[in-house]
């Protein structure tokens, strides 16, 4: 059986102003994860991010999940509680959750909007 190629999902977003950003990873079949986060906090405020898992699995859109649907596992997965400097992390160990959130919060903008940053979330089997 061939490996599947790995898969890489980009999202960038600019001209941010305070407030919460989330992308979802499909988990399915793919055990392996490694996130590159690039980030411009702008003149004021932060970005800061952190990894969230969910197995819930009933065909409910990840968007749609409850809050008590997700955990959050940056640290456990990474060692650090969040991120606001450029990072990259990898799930060394094989990963079983279903979905991934990758979410971002900006603070204390100031009314600037001038956040800025770049997700990168690879997937190998």
């Amino acid at each position: 059986m061939a490996a599947a190629t790995p898969q890489t999902i980009e999202r960038s977003a600019t001209a941010q102003g305070d407030g919460t950003t989330d992308y979802y990873v499909n988990g399915r079949s793919w055990p392996y994860f490694t996130v590159q986060y690039d980030t411009t906090n702008g003149a004021a405020g932060t970005n800061t991010l952190t990894l969230w898992a969910s197995n819930r699995d009933d065909g409910t859109a990840p968007a749609d999940l409850a809050a008590a649907d997700w955990t959050d596992i940056t640290n456990a997965w990474t060692g650090a509680a969040s991120y606001v400097a450029d990072a990259f992390a990898v799930a060394s160990v094989l990963r079983a959750f279903r979905w991934l959130r990758v979410r971002i919060i900006r603070a204390a903008d100031g009314g600037a909007a001038d956040g800025a940053w770049t997700i990168r979330v690879r997937q190998t089997q």
